[in-house]
């Protein structure tokens, strides 16, 4: 976070965590080593907007719809552009990416560049994929796309997938409904 300031010239940081991971915020109060940041606490609600939040907190006026928090003075990153920062500064390329695995999959961490079975098959030793034909969301049902091609590439952008079975996603409608 130091790092991220420095490079944009802020003058402090604020590091938002959700209330319902409050163990967290006490395991981490020990590892500020500067009195620029500090710990802010977002509710606990999906979507909640996280982004827009952080930007309330900071004293700055919110952002416009269909805005950025730059045009308010604020740059906002997450946890794992943080830590490529970090490992940029230590001049170690970034060419790993963690994906958050939701649904009937495991989570992951991929090559960049990687194409297909990102999801272990749930017949290979280590694969807990619970369904063979699924779909996935990537990066999110409120903002990603749905795909059931997952010989797409994994990019820096990638941010995550949730899988679910194909069915109920497909275009065929079911045959019966009950209510």
């Amino acid at each position: 976070m130091g790092l991220m300031m420095d490079a944009v010239g802020a003058r402090s940081g604020k590091f938002g965590i959700k209330t319902k991971n409050v163990a967290s915020l006490e395991a981490l109060k020990g590892s500020l080593q500067s009195g620029r940041i500090e710990f802010v606490m977002l509710g606990d609600f999906y979507p909640s907007g996280d982004e827009y939040e952080l930007v309330v907190h900071s004293h700055r006026p919110a952002h416009p719809a269909a805005g950025i928090p730059l045009q308010v003075g604020c740059v906002v990153n997450n946890v794992e552009t943080l830590y490529n920062v970090h490992l940029a500064e230590q001049g170690i390329p970034v060419t790993r990416k963690f994906l958050s695995v939701c649904g009937a999959g495991p989570p992951a961490e991929v090559v960049l560049g990687s194409r297909g079975d990102v999801l272990p098959r749930s017949d290979r030793p280590g694969g807990r994929r619970t369904v063979e034909d699924f779909g996935a969301f990537v990066s999110g049902i409120m903002m990603g796309t749905l795909t059931f091609d997952l010989d797409e590439v994994v990019t820096k952008t990638t941010g995550g997938l949730i899988v679910l079975p194909a069915r109920p996603l497909s275009d065929d409608p079911p045959h019966a409904l009950a209510a």
